[in-house]
């Protein structure tokens, strides 16, 4: 029975060690080559955007980034997540769909945009957004 303690106490020690490192100790990722292509996008859309990487706390082989776009004059993020193969993107825009503090998300290729804690008010901003992002090709790395 203290084997079978030990054995546990291990199992979650270690498990909750690679929660945190990821979540909170792990360097954030710089931007790649895609993330600023898109900011160049909606730029050229007519969205002025600054890109940030945002940490995350999945591992580098789920999703290589995730990038932040701060729009000129609104407090709300657009976050697009760079997901490793199209069943990971797929999975995150069904994650996105069902989290009530998401307002809308769109999937295109291996990205998916979330628009978190956007107001009703923020509804012309957030189509025009969707319709960029929707109009973006991705390249494939």
């Amino acid at each position: 029975m203290r084997y079978i303690f030990f054995a546990t106490v291990l199992l979650f020690v270690a498990f909750g060690g690679e929660w945190f490192y990821l979540r909170y100790l792990r360097r954030v990722e710089p931007l790649g080559a895609q993330a600023l292509a898109l900011a160049e996008h909606f730029t050229r859309n007519g969205i002025q955007v600054q890109a940030h990487a945002r940490r995350h706390g999945f591992r580098a082989a789920q999703m290589p980034w995730v990038a932040g776009y701060v729009l000129a004059g609104r407090p709300e993020p657009i976050v697009v997540e760079f997901c490793a193969s199209d069943s990971r993107a797929e999975a995150r825009l069904r994650a996105h769909s069902a989290d009530p503090a998401v307002s809308q998300a769109a999937r295109n290729g291996r990205l998916v945009l979330s628009l978190p804690r956007w107001s009703d008010e923020a509804a012309p901003t957030a189509s025009a957004v969707l319709a960029a992002f929707a109009a973006f090709v991705p390249t494939e790395p």
